[in-house]
């Protein structure tokens, strides 16, 4: 498979926003301030994960040995929770659904570069944190000299 493929290209398209994108986000509001950067970057990785949609990259998955630990401890979260360890069971199992979805990135991820190539990957990824570098650097120069833009309702002046 090449990066040509539909699934593919909408996969190294979601690694370059995922790194770019949550931190970039203006909304954080109480009680919770960090809800739409982690929902935003939830929703990209599971963009990233839409690779695994192919057939072809079935055949020839493999499950990294770093995902092993994290599934793990999604399972031990999950009967940590069950045998009421937890305050709460919802507590470890919304550990654990962040773990599992941090795996399926990670196997994802290993898919992705199996299907494109590890340096079409790195280049991606790379390119989405220049381009977060940039306009977080753009961002503070308008900060910095307190300059009316369009976009100031949602740049923090500085106090």
């Amino acid at each position: 498979m090449n990066p040509a493929s539909p699934f593919a290209r909408i996969s190294l398209g979601c690694i370059a926003l995922f790194c770019v994108v949550p931190y970039l986000q203006p909304v954080h509001f109480y009680p919770l301030t960090s809800f739409y950067t982690e929902w935003l970057a939830i929703a990209l990785g599971t963009g990233v994960m839409v690779i695994l949609l192919d057939r072809r990259v079935w055949e020839q998955l493999v499950v990294p040995w770093v995902a092993l630990p994290v599934f793990a401890l999604a399972a031990l979260l999950i009967i940590h929770g069950a045998l009421g360890w937890s305050p709460y069971f919802g507590q470890a199992l919304m550990g654990a659904l962040y773990l599992l979805w941090a795996g399926a990135l990670i196997v994802a991820a290993r898919a992705l570069a199996q299907a494109c190539g590890t340096k079409t990957v790195i280049t991606f990824a790379v390119a989405g944190l220049a381009a977060g570098a940039l306009v977080s650097a753009l961002i503070g120069i308008v900060q910095h000299f307190n300059w009316v833009t369009p976009f100031n309702a949602v740049i923090v002046s500085p106090t």
